[in-house]
C-alpha cells in the first residue's frame, strides 16, 4: 500500500521529503505539524502546479481556472468563480435541482433493491445530470457521450 511506503520512508527520512515520481519532483509531508507549515506559512511557494501538455491542449493553453498557474490570473479567475458562480444565492438557486436528481437516484436504486448495481456509475451520472441542468437548464441528450468524453479529458490531465 502506498501510504504505508510513505509513512516507512518518513520514518527513516524525516517528516518533509522530495521524492523524484517518473519526472515529477515531488513533496512528501509526513505529520499534522509540516502539513500546517507548509500549507499556511508557505503555501505561496507550494501554491503553483506544473506544466502539463494536455492542460495546454485540454484547458486553452492552461487558461481555466483548474490549470492556470498560480498568480494575478488565476486569483482573478477564483474570484470571478466565487462571486458569480459559487455564492450563496447562486447555490441556492439550484437545490432544486439537487433534490429531484437525488430523490430519482434514490428511487431508482430503491427500485433495484437486492441487485448488483454499478453505484459509481450511477453516482457519476447523477452528479453529471446535476451539473447539466444547471448549467444548460436541461439534460443533455448526449449525456454517456459526454461522461465518457469528460472521463477520458480527466484521464489525459492526470
Amino acid at each position: 500500500m502506498p501510504h504505508r511506503v510513505l509513512r516507512d520512508l518518513a520514518k527513516k527520512y524525516g517528516p518533509i521529503m522530495q521524492l523524484q515520481v517518473g519526472e515529477v519532483s515531488t513533496i512528501v509531508v509526513s505529520t499534522p505539524k509540516t502539513a500546517k507549515e507548509v500549507m499556511k506559512t508557505h503555501d505561496i511557494i507550494f501554491a503553483s502546479r506544473p506544466h502539463i501538455t494536455a492542460s495546454k491542449i485540454l484547458a486553452y493553453d492552461s487558461t481555466s481556472i483548474a490549470f492556470s498557474p498560480y498568480g494575478e490570473y488565476w486569483r482573478q479567475m477564483r474570484k470571478i468563480c466565487i462571486l458569480e458562480l459559487l455564492n450563496g444565492s447562486c447555490v441556492q438557486s439550484f437545490q432544486y435541482i439537487r433534490e429531484k436528481e437525488t430523490s430519482s437516484l434514490i428511487g431508482w436504486l430503491a427500485s433495484n433493491a437486492g441487485s448488483p448495481v454499478n453505484l459509481t456509475e450511477k453516482i457519476d451520472s447523477c452528479a453529471y445530470c446535476i451539473t447539466s441542468k444547471a448549467a444548460f437548464g436541461k439534460k443533455s441528450k448526449q449525456q454517456e457521450k459526454l461522461m465518457y468524453i469528460s472521463k477520458e479529458a480527466s484521464t489525459l490531465a492526470a
